[in-house]
């Protein structure tokens, strides 16, 4: 796992620290010739719960899955 920390600019003009546990960049796969996910990037929050959201078929479990299998 790979951490991170990332200052975010708040209404305020100030800014705070976030830790990311894992960044993902440009991660794509395809199986059997046809493209599942195609550079999809996100970061994921230390302590922090995240959910992936989406309709039927827009790779979700592809990309959990290579979660999974890189671990």
């Amino acid at each position: 796992m790979m951490e991170t920390m990332t200052k975010i600019p708040l209404k305020d003009n100030s800014t705070e620290d976030i830790k990311y546990k894992l960044i993902a960049e440009n991660i794509s796969a395809s199986y059997d010739g046809i493209v599942a996910v195609k550079n999809v990037s996100m970061k994921f929050r230390d302590k922090a719960v995240t959910a992936l959201i989406g309709p039927s078929g827009c790779g979700k479990n592809n990309i959990s899955k290579m979660f999974e299998q890189n671990a």
